[in-house]
């Protein structure tokens, strides 16, 4: 990126739009986004490569440097037979470069 409105700006304005994507958020001075998605929608993969082709795939590119899961608390307490079908949200947050 080479410019905080036009650059940083134009990818998280893209990426909030994008099916899937719960948050995105850019920072231009550390050149890193991050995303919050839901990954029955869409993959790292694919938002890599949906960032890789704004602005006609000259100007960006993207790949993973890490990533972290959040898990969302249950609203209620297993019972020892529910354990099994009960199974927590995950929030996948990747950071694109």
């Amino acid at each position: 990126m080479t410019c905080e409105i036009g650059c940083a700006k134009t990818i998280q304005s893209k990426l909030s739009k994008k099916e899937g994507v719960i948050d995105a958020k850019v920072v231009f001075t550390d050149s890193i986004a991050n995303i919050a998605y839901d990954a029955n929608t869409t993959s790292k993969s694919e938002l890599i490569a949906y960032v890789n082709g704004i602005a006609g795939g000259d100007l960006y590119t993207a790949s993973e440097t890490s990533t972290e899961v959040t898990k969302t608390k249950k609203s209620h307490t297993c019972s020892d037979d529910c354990k099994e079908k009960c199974e927590l949200k995950a929030e996948k947050k990747a950071v694109v470069r």
